[in-house]
């Protein structure tokens, strides 16, 4: 996250979040969209709760704000967010999580009450987590370039105490198509072991 009068490396995530919400609408025709968010206080849970308000709106898609759940990026905080969502007795076709942990626990908590993602919901998350690729279904995602936020940090970092400038870098993610939303399983191979 950004603190002014420090240096940072962030992710813009907000692209890749809008692309899959985009996916959903347009490839599996989901028009009731519930949402898992973050911390109502955390910058990033904020900017993809805009963008997936945003995304909705420019496809004509209303957003109602009573299937829209706080959570606190834990994988109980989505079991319980699930559990606030069915109590409302209201129909959603779509499930947004602002991670993967909450995602997890509402693949979890879905299943328990009989309702089959993808075939009764379609569940997408956020960050790409190793364990996302294992859920059942594997988990529709945006995946966060964790090696390389790593990578620009200590190089930020090596340059601070060579006496450089404090710096700031924005890197971008990646939207990851799996089951969870509906498509069929995909497989592709590269040598640098991206998918």
């Amino acid at each position: 996250m950004k603190i002014p009068g420090m240096s940072d490396v962030i992710v813009e995530g907000t692209g890749g979040l809008s692309q899959l919400v985009e996916h959903l609408v347009v490839e599996h025709g989901r028009k009731h969209f519930a949402l898992i968010g973050g911390p109502e206080s955390h910058d990033e849970a904020i900017s993809r709760l805009q963008a997936y308000k945003s995304t909705l709106k420019a496809h004509g898609l209303f957003v109602d704000e009573r299937l829209i759940v706080p959570g606190t990026f834990t994988q109980e905080s989505g079991i319980r967010a699930v559990e606030l969502l069915l109590e409302t007795g209201l129909p959603f076709d779509a499930l947004v999580c602002m991670n993967d942990r909450m995602a997890q626990g509402a693949l979890d908590e879905l299943s328990k009450n009989g309702i089959r993602v993808p075939d009764d919901v379609s569940v997408i998350g956020f960050d790409g987590i190793e364990s996302s690729r294992y859920t059942t279904p594997p988990l529709t995602t945006v995946v966060q370039p964790m090696h390389e936020l790593g990578e620009r940090a200590v190089e930020i970092l090596d340059r601070m105490m060579s006496g450089g400038d404090e710096e700031h870098m924005e890197l971008s993610c990646t939207p990851v198509i799996r089951e969870s939303c509906g498509c069929a399983p995909r497989f592709s191979y590269t040598p640098d072991l991206q998918e």
